[in-house]
């Protein structure tokens, strides 16, 4: 996984200078748009059920049709989180995450309670140590299971549609290796009918950029992608502009991935991770 994540950096930097070198953006180096917008969740934020249902009514009202929320900080607050996000948004999908913090017989039970708000899928209920825990709580609840942190690979993603362990695959070039290697898992989960969805991971503007263009040429992809950059502090690119409308972006412009880097705050950026002892190794 590490390994992907650094191979995944200079492919999309090789990408970058092979649009740039031949004028083209990097979606059509991958064969050209299938959609005219990707359509984006709206994640909200907040430390109490009131806070998540205004944020949640906020990224409603914006235009998001798709409603992502952690879960998995314990049954009363999820069950409480969960409908106070419902009733504000209204009939808009949702989506929730427990980022495996449940057991097989954990996740069956707080799935069945939490289908009474009429759910999209659950990502991840269980930890990501394999796909039998999936299958077994897929088999057993009648909310549709989304598969994340156990899958990285092609040979993964293989697995999941062999196993029928998942409804849907939510994946990353980042953690994958690159663009075509997500290219090629999106391919064998197509063969099997499954969709796949993008997660936002390694966050930054240009990887999202990077993965804007997957989602532009990506046939089997779901509504309600992951992206994450709008949360940091301050991102690290001028250009392309990521403004969502309506919950939706379009073909960036600009040859390569589109990307202009703020150099300004590359160097803030570097100055913090040089600073924070976490990142220090003797």
């Amino acid at each position: 996984w590490a390994a992907n994540r650094a191979l995944a950096g200079v492919d999309r930097a090789l990408w970058d200078i092979f649009g740039k070198a031949t004028g083209r953006p990097v979606y059509q180096l991958l064969g050209g748009a299938v959609r005219e917008a990707v359509d984006y969740f709206g994640f909200p934020q907040g430390d109490s059920a009131e806070e998540l249902a205004a944020d949640a009514a906020r990224l409603a009202e914006a235009g998001h049709d798709v409603i992502y929320l952690k879960v998995g900080r314990g049954e009363a607050a999820d069950l409480r989180n969960t409908a106070a996000v419902r009733e504000a948004i209204g009939g808009r999908r949702l989506r929730l995450d427990p980022n495996g913090a449940w057991s097989v017989a954990e996740a069956i039970v707080m799935i069945r309670k939490l289908a009474a708000f009429d759910l999209d899928w659950v990502e991840q209920p269980t930890p990501p140590l394999g796909f039998a825990a999936l299958r077994q709580v897929r088999e057993a609840v009648d909310v549709p299971i989304a598969v994340d942190q156990a899958v990285f690979t092609p040979e993964d993603v293989y697995e999941v549609c062999r196993q029928r362990a998942a409804d849907a695959i939510v994946l990353s070039p980042h953690e994958s290796g690159g663009l075509l290697a997500f290219g090629k898992a999106a391919a064998i989960a197509a063969a099997a009918g499954i969709p796949v969805c993008l997660h936002g991971q390694s966050v930054s503007g240009i990887t999202d950029t990077a993965q804007h263009h997957l989602g532009l040429v990506t046939p089997n992809l779901t509504e309600g992608n992951q992206i994450m950059h709008q949360l940091l502090v301050e991102d690290l690119i001028t250009a392309p502009d990521l403004t969502l409308h309506e919950g939706r972006l379009g073909a960036v412009s600009g040859a390569g991935l589109g990307v202009e880097l703020d150099r300004d705050a590359v160097e803030r950026a570097a100055e913090l991770y040089r600073r924070d002892e976490r990142y220090h190794h003797s």
